[in-house]
């Protein structure tokens, strides 16, 4: 239930809550949760004051309240509430009041005798003692306080096993509770009697290995859990647990014959780690997976790069093929054929060569249905023009005009007058095409003509070509 307030007037007059900042007439209450927040009432001694006078009465929502309970209820922490629903701690503390803890309604509760553990101890010693003890057994243990030093008894001598260290703890055995002790580089300090159900783990406690201690106020002893021989299993001692005795579920696809303990799954992995190590190249990364696999780098994170700052050899060699090849094309595929490297261009279905030549024609001054100069001077292309090295493409032509004019530019092979491309310029300074996939042949020779119905100024016309493969 929400907590409420209802302040009651029966005083006989006006009462005025002037922190408040309000009046309750006599005879009249009012919800002073209604206009107020929870630190404004209870905070305010005002109107504690009244109630404690009995110029006010205070009603939690259901019943009127003493003057000492209505103070109790106005304050920060609510000690009616308190003193109403919870039990005092002398109440708790006192026995056979019928005043009980149901343990069932307290969740994550301890099981009846689970250990509290506490830090480590280094050895359970006979003696914290400038003399060594009488009578030991092989494997006790006693700290010689003349040098601080560990000394234990291997059935015929003690044997020095070293300093001990500030922090270092021990359980001493001489002490009639068997209390903790710790050294803090001079000084071996008791630290008390041991609460009962403590548990500690004993570095060594004769044996050389670990071991789990209780403690019991009944007896003021330690009690032996289990020794806990942590060197078996992590050196592979005869204690350890066998890897076969260990089940592996699933089936897993890259393991051979499906193993179901973990000794043979580890020994698979290891033959696989071997043969992946054995096989460790480029190409049986390309093989694996089966035909069509391994063949995709995805350069999500960057650039693939091949670092040659430093290499005297060359960065990647693509050996040259006799043949361009003719299956599994695909936009982008490079190849080397007779030293010329060629790329395939899947919009013209062809192999082309990378390096482009770019062919130039061109006339001075105006003119009208000419032949065009070639790149060796003002000679004509009609009387000669460029002779194809080797099978090519024509894969774009551009034109210029010193003036805006209106012209055809041809393009022409082995003086015929054929037109084999022609770039059309209307009213316009230049033009630029290069769509243009016209095949020409080892040993063609290429001409400009310019055709017009009136005479332009200063043509300049450049042809790219590539070798096709």
């Amino acid at each position: 239930m929400a907590w409420t307030v209802i302040a009651k007037n029966s005083s006989g007059s006006t009462v005025v809550l002037s922190n408040l900042g309000t009046e309750i007439l006599n005879g009249s209450d009012l919800t002073l949760t209604d206009y107020f927040e929870y630190s404004d009432i209870t905070d305010d001694g005002e109107l504690k004051d009244f109630v404690q006078n009995g110029d006010l009465v205070i009603n939690d929502g259901t019943n009127d309240l003493s003057a000492t309970d209505g103070v109790n209820y106005l304050t920060r922490d609510n000690l009616y509430n308190d003193l109403t629903n919870h039990y005092t701690k002398t109440e708790l503390q006192t026995p056979n009041t019928g005043n009980l803890v149901d343990w069932t309604n307290i969740a994550n509760v301890p099981s009846f005798g689970s250990p509290k553990w506490v830090e480590p101890a280094t050895y359970r010693v006979l003696d914290i003692a400038a003399n060594a003890p009488s009578s030991p057994l092989a494997g006790d243990v006693y700290v010689d306080t003349d040098d601080n030093h560990y000394y234990k008894w291997d059935g015929s001598a003690w044997n020095d096993e070293g300093s001990a260290s500030v922090d270092d703890r021990v359980i001493n055995l001489n002490n009639s509770a068997e209390d903790i002790f710790t050294f803090d580089g001079t000084t071996w300090n008791d630290e008390g009697q041991t609460e009962d159900n403590i548990a500690i783990m004993i570095n060594d406690d004769g044996d050389g290995k670990n071991a789990q201690y209780i403690y019991s106020t009944e007896t003021n002893t330690w009690l032996k859990i289990a020794d806990v021989d942590f060197d078996d299993h992590l050196n592979g001692g005869p204690g350890k647990h066998d890897a076969s005795e260990i089940d592996v579920e699933g089936t897993y696809s890259n393991l051979p014959n499906t193993p179901t303990d973990l000794e043979t799954t580890i020994s698979d992995i290891n033959t696989q780690l071997t043969e992946a190590l054995d096989n460790n190249t480029l190409d049986g990364a390309y093989d694996e997976g089966g035909p069509g696999a391994g063949r995709v780098i995805t350069t999500d994170a960057g650039p693939v790069v091949f670092d040659t700052d430093t290499a005297t050899t060359a960065p990647i060699e693509i050996r040259p093929k006799s043949a361009l090849p003719t299956t599994g094309l695909q936009d982008g595929q490079m190849a080397v054929k007779d030293g010329i490297l060629y790329i395939y261009d899947s919009t013209r279905t062809k192999w082309l060569s990378v390096q482009r030549e770019v062919l130039v024609f061109g006339r001075r001054r105006k003119v009208r249905n000419q032949y065009l100069n070639f790149a060796v001077g003002n000679l004509a292309s009609n009387n000669s023009g460029y002779r194809i090295p080797r099978d090519a493409t024509i894969t774009a032509i551009t034109a210029q005009l010193d003036a805006s004019g209106t012209c055809d530019i041809h393009i022409r092979r082995n003086d015929t007058a054929t037109n084999i491309v022609t770039l059309s310029l209307s009213n316009v300074n230049g033009a630029v095409d290069t769509s243009i996939n016209i095949d020409i042949s080892v040993n063609d020779f290429l001409q400009s003509y310019l055709s017009a119905s009136n005479r332009v100024e200063d043509p300049v016309v450049m042809i790219e070509i590539a070798y096709r493969g």
